[in-house]
């Protein structure tokens, strides 16, 4: 590895021509060249040797090498067969990489990653996500059945500012609150697209979320909850009241057969209220006083 230098976009450039290998933009493969984004993502980390990392998307292995310097645990999860044979060359002789192919979305790539980790050890996520799949990998990782202490991410600027949005900001969206219940977010360092190649169109930035050791509020039914919060979300700007008339019609549910207003009036809230007003104590309210009119194969598929 000390002969590869994977900050220099020549080199890399010349690297992938002589392993006749072409970027895929369906996989957004934009591979980083700055140092002190890798130093950025790695400070805030805070490795010890008692630390397994999981990297999502490793790619030529800029990323894995400093990791591995830590002394921590790397399982890496690439898609690409072409960089796997790269990955396997450069790291396959140390005792604390591990190398899974697949695609992370997958349920058989889940499960194989689940073979490799640990009863005793920290779990933290670790990488530079494609951003196209920034809310599914996130959406995954967050309602599995493995732990995470830490999230830390590059992704895309814009969405990085959604999630860490506040309720009553313009920003503050549904996967703001998705995020919200698991953990605290916040954005670490942004940088410019010069930081990788190729370019990407748009600005990153380092996410950080620090999952809670217990939840503050806690659903019963949380992925009813999350789909509750989407539905209430569709029309961000109209009134509270409006975007539950409108999932009680899509449900089917007669209004004037159901008191609604009483629900509201339990909850204290103002039907006048907008949903980027509320907070996910107050959504987990609103969920769980309409899910009882919740039609039961919904009920079923989000329970």
């Amino acid at each position: 590895m000390n002969k590869l230098n994977l900050y220099n976009k020549n080199f890399i450039n010349d690297y992938l021509k002589q392993n006749k290998i072409e970027l895929r933009k369906n996989l957004g493969q934009n591979f980083v060249i700055d140092k002190n984004l890798i130093d950025t993502l790695l400070s805030t980390a805070d490795l010890t040797i008692h630390d397994t990392v999981i990297e999502i998307g490793a790619g030529m292995g800029s990323l894995t090498a400093e990791l591995l310097k830590t002394g921590a645990r790397v399982i890496a999860v690439e898609i690409d067969n072409r960089l796997i044979e790269l990955l396997k060359h450069h790291f396959g002789h140390d005792p604390n990489f591990v190398l899974i192919e697949g695609d992370i979305l997958r349920k058989n790539t889940m499960d194989k990653l689940k073979q490799y980790l640990p009863a005793d050890r920290s779990i933290k996520v670790i990488a530079n996500v494609p951003y196209y799949i920034t809310s599914p990998i996130l959406t995954l990782l967050l309602s599995s059945d493995i732990f995470f202490s830490d999230i830390i991410i590059t992704i895309q600027k814009e969405v990085a500012q959604r999630i860490t949005a506040s309720a009553g900001t313009k920003k503050y969206s549904a996967i703001s609150v998705f995020i919200n219940y698991y953990g605290y977010a916040r954005i670490i360092e942004t940088f410019s697209p010069a930081s990788f190649f190729p370019n990407p169109k748009v600005f990153s930035s380092i996410l950080r979320i620090k999952i809670y050791d217990k939840k503050p509020v806690v659903s019963n039914h949380p992925k009813y909850f999350h789909y509750f919060v989407k539905l209430c979300f569709t029309e961000r700007r109209k009134m509270i009241k409006n975007s539950i008339l409108n999932i009680l019609k899509s449900w089917n549910v007669d209004k004037n057969g159901f008191d609604y207003k009483n629900c509201f009036e339990k909850l204290s809230i103002d039907t006048a209220a907008r949903p980027e007003t509320f907070n996910v104590k107050q959504f987990i309210g609103l969920a769980d006083a309409f899910r009882t009119v919740c039609p039961s194969n919904i009920k079923k598929k989000y329970d």
